[in-house]
C-alpha cells in the first residue's frame, strides 16, 4: 500500500528507461558521426567526379577553340592567296 501512496517514486519501467537513456543516448551518437562519415565520403567523391567532368570539359573547349582558330587561319589565308592571284593577274 505504501507504494501507491507514495507519489514521489517513479514506476520500476520509468526507472529501467532512464536508466537506459545515457547508453541509448550514446548509441545514437554514434549512429550518427557514422551517418555523417558516409555522407562526407559520398559528398567528397561528387566533388571529385564533378572537377573530373569540369576539367574534361576544359579540354573539348581548348581543342575547340584551337580547330577553329586553325580553320579560320586556313581560310583567311585562302582568301589572301586568291586575292593575290586575282591582284597579279
Amino acid at each position: 500500500m505504501s507504494r501507491h501512496t507514495d507519489t514521489r517514486r517513479s514506476p520500476l519501467w520509468l526507472e529501467q528507461a532512464r536508466g537506459q537513456a545515457s547508453g541509448v543516448r550514446l548509441e545514437e551518437e554514434g549512429a550518427s558521426q557514422r551517418r555523417y562519415k558516409v555522407l562526407e565520403a559520398t559528398d567528397r567523391r561528387r566533388l571529385e567526379a564533378v572537377e573530373r567532368a569540369a576539367w574534361g570539359q576544359q579540354r573539348k573547349d581548348r581543342l575547340t577553340l584551337r580547330l577553329g582558330l586553325a580553320a579560320a587561319g586556313g581560310l583567311g589565308l585562302l582568301f589572301l592567296g586568291l586575292a593575290l592571284l586575282l591582284w597579279l593577274r
